[in-house]
């Protein structure tokens, strides 16, 4: 009997043949220490199957019989590689499982992924910190994550039963230490945008005009820029994981409605004239679910990639000397010109799609104008009648 060839397309979804997929979530182990795992054949799309995946994961989890023993000896590696698997069940981001599988991979698994887990201690989470930052050089920052990725992971065996406490709570990786933002000038902006060749000018113009994020600006479509009313839809931003474009909802996971100045309109409506005229030349109609801004091939359909604007952006900054700051930067520039123009915050906030002020503050605070004075003669000129 011929043996059935399985080719891993996604976490837990084997295909067998075309459009039939084994999907398998795991069980954690038996008391006698076996893995157990529950599988189930689907045939349909590889999209569906990833939906049937996690529905299958949410049947299993709220099993009682499939729940993971507590008594089984399960090692930090086991326990990471489930939390990661039931990350990507659930829909997490492409790029965050990329970081945190390298997370693993890389620092973790070699580390400490040996280890069972009610042997594990918060001293042996601190000494990793301790080498990752003076052995290997990683950055404060980087430590953070990882300390994120096992520090999630243990909060979720507290959840199942596995440990009783989260030793990665009491853990003390590097503190990063906050740097001043760049922010470019007026003049500076300027010149970038007179230098740009179009269409990235109107990618940059639009990015200055919104504090549109790198990812945000590559996945809008025309059906999310009304020229009309002057205002364009965020929905979702584009993100690369294992050298692939992926969409994904915006970091917020909301959707939110700018406004348009008259010239960045006038500008948008002549890069839709060229996308038109383009669309034309190969024998087709530009529809409303094409990109803004798609690839530079003649006729392509494709969005223009994440890093694609970034290698852009860093040769147009170096041939007119402004190598100081990055394509983000204009995200801060945006920010900054509306906060020294009196735009309140929670505004600027909404633009900029942060989940609150608070978080708008936090990293501008510096460039809130002193009003204290204009404050004091206020409410004295209320007192005075």
């Amino acid at each position: 009997m011929a043996t059935v060839k399985r080719r891993r397309v996604a976490t837990g979804i084997y295909e067998l043949e075309r459009g039939v997929y084994e999907l398998v979530v795991s069980r954690g182990r038996s008391p006698d220490g076996r893995y157990r795992q529950r599988t189930e054949r689907f045939r349909g799309s590889l999209g569906d199957a990833k939906r049937a995946r996690a529905r299958l994961t949410t049947a299993v989890d709220d099993d009682p019989r499939s729940a993971v023993d507590p008594d089984a000896a399960m090692s930090f590696r086991e326990l990471l590689d489930l939390h990661i698997e039931r990350m990507a069940a659930h829909g997490h981001s492409p790029r965050t499982l990329e970081d945190y599988g390298v997370h693993i991979r890389v620092h973790l698994d070699p580390a400490l992924g040996h280890i069972p887990l009610d042997q594990l201690r918060t001293l042996d989470l601190d000494r990793l910190y301790d080498r990752l930052t003076t052995e290997r050089g990683l950055r404060p920052a980087t430590v953070r994550k990882i300390h994120n990725t096992a520090r999630g992971a243990l909060r979720q065996a507290v959840r199942w039963g596995l440990v009783s406490k989260n030793v990665a709570v009491d853990a003390s990786p590097p503190t990063i230490r906050r740097t001043e933002i760049q922010v470019p000038s007026p003049a500076e902006v300027n010149k970038l945008l007179a230098e740009a060749d179009e269409p990235f000018a109107t990618l940059l113009r639009l990015a200055v005009a919104t504090g549109m994020r790198r990812g945000e600006l590559c996945a809008l479509r025309w059906a999310d820029v009304n020229l009309d009313q002057a205002v364009v839809r965020i929905r979702a931003g584009l993100v690369m994981a294992h050298g692939r474009v992926h969409e994904k909802p915006t970091k917020s996971d909301r959707v939110r409605v700018l406004s348009l100045g008259s010239s960045t309109v006038d500008a948008l409506r002549a890069h839709r004239d060229r996308a038109e005229g383009a669309a034309r030349r190969v024998g087709s109609d530009l529809k409303d679910g094409a990109f803004v801004f798609a690839s530079s091939r003649p006729g392509s359909t494709e969005a223009y990639r994440p890093d694609t604007v970034t290698k852009n952006f860093e040769r147009l900054r170096r041939q007119i000397g402004l190598d100081h700051f990055r394509f983000h930067s204009l995200r801060h520039f945006h920010a900054t010109q509306l906060i020294a123009g009196g735009i309140d915050v929670r505004t600027v906030a909404g633009r900029l799609g942060h989940s609150s002020p608070a978080v708008t503050l936090g990293v501008y605070s510096a460039f809130l104008p002193a009003r204290d004075r204009d404050a004091a003669d206020a409410i004295d000129h209320i007192l005075d009648g």
